[in-house]
């Protein structure tokens, strides 16, 4: 089933990219799913409510 939903959300998100670069913004989606790591961080802070320290 987790691997089901797995391939599902993975093609969601491959056509949802494809979609945000076809108009010619690559310089802007570029930048945002560079983000991800950031958007992580943020998500721990406000969820799990763990600290977060510079080795990390």
């Amino acid at each position: 089933m987790f691997a089901a939903l797995t391939r599902v959300f993975g093609l969601l998100g491959g056509f949802f990219y494809l979609a945000a670069v076809r108009p010619g913004n690559l310089a802007v989606v570029a930048t945002t799913t560079a983000l991800y790591p950031l958007i992580t961080i943020m998500l721990r802070l406000a969820l799990l409510n763990e600290s977060v320290t510079i080795t990390q």
